[in-house]
């Protein structure tokens, strides 16, 4: 279980208390699961002479999600250059939060994590 993935340690623990599971092709599952694709992506990175190859899967998931970096939108690379900014950061918080309230939800216990919807550092345009 050590080498189990994040995802794959919370479903354990909703089979085990037999709780309603997620369902992985709905949110918050898939958000929060692009979450993790974006950050092992960005520390797992691997040089390359073509740098573009290896973020255009990213980029076909994400586009959709956040805008892009407005200080980067010329950028040529997607990841980091015009991927990372405020939309960005403020969609993987959300996401997170959101998957966790869920988690919370499914396993009988109280929001631990505050009323992130009513945060006004979340609701900045």
């Amino acid at each position: 279980m050590a080498n189990a993935s994040v995802l794959t340690k919370y479903e354990t623990a909703l089979l085990l208390k037999g709780a309603p599971e997620f369902d992985r092709g709905k949110e918050p599952y898939q958000d929060v699961n692009l979450v993790i694709k974006l950050r092992n992506a960005l520390v797992h990175y691997k040089p390359m002479w073509e740098p573009m190859d290896q973020t255009q899967g990213i980029e076909k998931l994400l586009k959709d999600k956040f805008p892009p970096n407005p200080l980067q939108e010329s950028a040529e690379t997607y990841l980091p250059n015009r991927c990372l900014g405020y939309g960005c950061a403020k969609w993987s918080v959300r996401s997170v939060l959101a998957f966790m309230h869920e988690f919370f939800k499914r396993f009988g216990l109280p929001r631990y994590l505050g009323d992130y919807d009513k945060d006004k550092a979340l609701t900045l345009p």
